[in-house]
């Protein structure tokens, strides 16, 4: 996950103060608390990176505090990330996770190639564990627990894929509704 990436977004979006950010940053990704530990050294980077320039501004109570606003290479990278495609057979814990959080409706058509792409590397890692030998079901007397775990691993690894393919099925269906839904609105306000 790039909680990096995530920040850049968010000040692209609105820029704002550290605390701001991170604020932000969980309430766009409910379920998945990020740490304020993580957002300030991803701000840090960002500006090392020269993604983001850092002024000071008069905060609550008159207090300086650090102001983060993205600079044009900040927004180049942005882009970037956002049309990259995401880890192969990643949950939606990944980056595509964020890229969704932090997507505008421009983005999506890449977000949907990303997860016909997801959804293909799950259909053949699928492929690949149901091919590969089964361990032999052990027998009444024999305790070794390997064989039996390796199957376990191995049915619960398919299940997990087959849930994350229904999954992107589900988002990638509401990109396409929502991609339509402003193609429409855009040709009836010409």
């Amino acid at each position: 996950m790039s909680v990096k990436h995530a920040v850049l977004g968010l000040v692209i979006e609105r820029p704002g103060y550290g605390y701001e950010l991170y604020q932000r940053l969980n309430q766009r990704v409910e379920g998945h608390e990020i740490s304020e530990r993580a957002v300030y050294p991803a701000l840090s980077s960002l500006a090392r990176s020269g993604w983001i320039q850092q002024s000071l501004r008069d905060g609550h109570a008159h207090r300086q505090r650090v102001w983060y606003e993205s600079t044009p290479d900040g927004v180049d990278e942005f882009r970037g990330w956002m049309g990259r495609p995401s880890d192969e057979v990643a949950s939606l814990r990944s980056d595509l996770r964020w890229k969704l959080a932090l997507a505008s409706v421009e983005d999506l058509p890449d977000l949907i190639e990303q997860t016909r792409a997801q959804e293909r590397a799950c259909v053949d890692r699928i492929e690949a564990l149901t091919r590969e030998p089964q361990p032999e079901p052990p027998r009444a007397d024999d305790f070794d627990w390997r064989p039996i775990a390796q199957l376990l691993v191995r049915r619960s690894d398919v299940a997990h894929l087959q849930t994350q393919i229904e999954v992107l099925q589900a988002v990638r269906r509401e990109m396409k509704a929502t991609v339509r839904r402003h193609a429409s609105r855009t040709a009836r306000s010409r």
